[in-house]
């Protein structure tokens, strides 16, 4: 979901099952997208513009933070998220 003061985006839902899933943020100058892997198969999860993170349009800007949290059906399961890794590209972004 993208939220930009009072307008709401929300992209589609991705099903994914049990198991081991890559989560990606890829970044430019001008854009972030999120996508998660799961047996070599890539999901596009959304997107938005930094521009909207900047202190011109939000206000009190403290800096970037993320969070990863999983939603569904619970059964008495869980997820556990391990090995989180950060990896810059030949930009340094």
């Amino acid at each position: 979901r993208l939220t930009i003061g009072d307008v709401s985006q929300e992209f589609d839902h991705v099903q994914l099952h049990s198991g081991t899933v890559t989560l990606g943020i890829e970044v430019t100058e001008f854009t972030y997208a999120f996508h998660a892997v799961q047996d070599g198969q890539t999901h596009f999860l959304g997107s938005g513009q930094a521009k909207y993170l900047s202190t011109e349009v939000a206000g009190n800007f403290t800096g970037v933070l993320f969070g990863l949290y999983a939603a569904g059906e619970n059964n008495g399961k869980s997820a556990e998220f391990s090995q989180f890794l950060l990896r810059s590209n030949e930009n340094g972004l």
